[in-house]
């Protein structure tokens, strides 16, 4: 069955979206959704998404990002 993939890409500062297809395999992504900003520490220069998950009523993905202290 086809399904909705969900990435956090540390090193871009993004969380994408794929669908799946029948035999599993991955389409292109169909969202890309880009962070922006930087934390209060002077290491945290700019985005580092580092999980992007649904919540457990699978109602949201919430994506946690690293180099700006956000979820």
């Amino acid at each position: 069955s086809v399904r909705n993939v969900f990435s956090a890409n540390y090193h871009k500062g993004t969380v994408e979206s794929y669908l799946t297809n029948e035999d599993g395999s991955l389409n292109p992504a169909v969202s890309v959704m880009e962070h922006s900003g930087s934390g209060p520490d002077s290491r945290q220069e700019k985005p580092h998404t580092h999980y992007a998950g649904l919540t457990p009523d699978e109602k949201y993905l919430a994506a946690v990002d690293l180099g700006t202290d956000q979820v």
